[in-house]
């Protein structure tokens, strides 16, 4: 059997800036995000949200 996946959207607190990615590991990721250990895609933007 194989790993579960997440689609997931991340957003400014204006809802001006929307993410969406892809995970079998949802709290690993926000962590990523979070500590800013994630190379490319946002880029500087500063995500607030879990949508």
């Amino acid at each position: 059997m194989g790993k579960n996946g997440y689609v997931y959207i991340l957003s400014n607190t204006h809802r001006t800036v929307f993410y969406i990615g892809v995970t079998s590991d949802l709290e690993s990721r926000a962590y990523q995000h979070e500590n800013g250990l994630m190379k490319g895609g946002l880029g500087n933007t500063i995500v607030f949200d879990l949508l």
